[in-house]
């Protein structure tokens, strides 16, 4: 009977044992799951930031192609010898035309390094966050 007894304690010290291992199983995969979690978010905003840059990168791009065709237009206009009167109103227009260009070119370009920094701030939150997980 001391052998049942014994025999009995040991199988639920082990049973008590593999259930505590169990629980930390289950412990460990939630906090594995919420990481994951808490990765996929911070993945979405990198590439919605992403996007917007790629976003302020083409309108940049069409922004220095109007300021190439009003320099040329200018340069165009400076050339001929018509009417100096109309020439100099053109110019002055395209002369403000391109200042507010420039001006949208900017703002833009300042907000794509805005975004650029935001970006890389997320990378590095998210390798942080992954490295804790592991």
């Amino acid at each position: 009977e001391d052998l049942r007894d014994t025999k009995k304690t040991d199988a639920q010290k082990r049973a008590k044992e593999l259930n505590d291992v169990m629980t930390e199983s289950h412990k460990a995969l939630h906090e594995f799951e919420t990481q994951l979690k808490e990765l996929n978010t911070e993945l979405a905003e990198v590439t919605e930031l992403q996007n917007t840059v790629n976003n302020n990168n083409q309108t940049i791009t069409r922004i220095n192609r109007n300021i190439d065709r009003i320099r040329n237009e200018i340069e165009s206009m400076a050339e001929n010898t018509g009417d100096l009167a109309e020439a100099n109103d053109d110019l002055m227009r395209l002369n403000k035309e391109l200042d507010t260009k420039q001006d949208q070119k900017y703002k833009l370009h300042e907000n794509y390094s805005y975004q650029q920094v935001s970006s890389e701030l997320l990378r590095d939150t998210g390798f942080a966050t992954e490295e804790e997980g592991t």
